[in-house]
């Protein structure tokens, strides 16, 4: 049996390892809004764990029961990058479709997979409810990589009339 820790190292060593793939123009444009989605990966996992939607049972960092860094800062982190390079060039809609069916190979999945080896356990949030906040999720996201291009633009613009 894999051990929940080994897994959540694991799963944060392949998912860097696979940044390479992304390459580097891509995880520079879209390290914004990655790290912006941690953070409200991050507020809502330290809600979730006030309410008890969930319990982190064997988290990466056992001093921080609320959160599971590795998975923040390695498939999260890197998934996001990833999502967005191949789908933001094709718009909102395919960007929502691939993140849909993403999102719900996780919670219909991953989850109850991570559940039986013991890394997480569901409590109050069912996996319907899970989906629903990762979509949410997506959709905050997104109009923040917009804004985020409009001010690229604006500072290449300004660079460019100097």
């Amino acid at each position: 049996m894999l051990s929940p820790r080994f897994l959540s190292g694991f799963l944060f060593v392949v998912s860097w390892l696979s940044a390479f793939i992304v390459g580097g123009k891509n995880m520079k444009r879209f390290a914004p809004v990655a790290i912006f989605s941690i953070l409200l990966v991050t507020i809502i996992q330290t809600i979730a764990y006030h309410l008890d939607w969930w319990r982190f049972k064997k988290p990466f960092l056992p001093w921080l029961k609320s959160l599971e860094v590795a998975f923040n800062f390695g498939p999260f982190l890197i998934g996001t990058i990833g999502i967005f390079s191949l789908t933001y060039r094709f718009g909102f809609r395919v960007y929502l479709l691939v993140t849909v069916v993403l999102d719900s190979l996780i919670s219909y999945v991953l989850i109850p997979f991570l559940e039986k080896i013991g890394l997480i356990h569901l409590t109050k949030l069912s996996r319907s409810g899970l989906n629903v906040v990762m979509i949410a999720i997506a959709i905050i996201i997104y109009p923040f990589q917009k804004w985020q291009d409009g001010n690229i633009k604006k500072k290449r613009k300004l660079l460019k009339w100097l």
